[in-house]
């Protein structure tokens, strides 16, 4: 599993920790718990997860942790049968592949909104492969998308992001 993944797992896990006196009251009700855990511990689960590549083992990972703490919050203990589908109908939420897909679209429509030449915007147009020196010996990937960034500002279309440039034609 990516070492992302991992400590943003270990970090939902300790918010998960510092809110048991929340999931063993009787004072709140379920609909109040799984809203809090959706803010305190999904929240830092899924925190920068728009960067993440989605493997079938991290989505599995993520589902499992998920589904326990909901199971906990519910208080739906073994011998107590349910599937996840009626478990996420009760809870009211959505699988985690379709809620990291949901926050990975809202990101890049985010980004496609940039201005011209904005890093963020170079960065999904960036190739990223090994140049071939036989075949290919202009370079592609970061290099070659600098020279973009760099040949956009040259024409003015510069923004707080690009690279400025002096007289001599060097980039600072």
């Amino acid at each position: 599993m990516d070492r992302d993944v991992a400590e943003r797992i270990k970090k939902a896990r300790g918010a998960f920790g510092t809110l048991n006196t929340v999931w063993r009251s009787t004072a709140y009700s379920n609909n109040t718990k799984i809203r809090i855990f959706s803010t305190n511990v999904k929240s830092v689960l899924f925190y920068v997860c728009e960067t993440w590549k989605l493997t079938k083992t991290i989505i599995h990972h993520l589902q499992v942790l998920v589904n326990r703490y909901i199971r906990r919050i519910m208080k739906i203990f073994w011998p107590v049968q349910i599937s996840n589908q009626e478990l996420w109908a009760r809870a009211k939420q959505k699988t985690v592949e379709l809620e990291i897909r949901q926050r990975k679209r809202g990101w890049l429509g985010h980004t496609l909104r940039r201005p011209p030449g904005d890093i963020a915007k170079a960065a999904l147009e960036w190739n990223l492969r090994e140049p071939d020196r036989v075949s290919d010996p202009e370079q592609h990937g970061a290099e070659q998308s600098l020279k973009r960034l760099d040949t956009k500002t040259k024409h003015g279309t510069k923004s707080k992001y690009s690279p400025v440039i002096v007289s001599d034609g060097e980039t600072l």
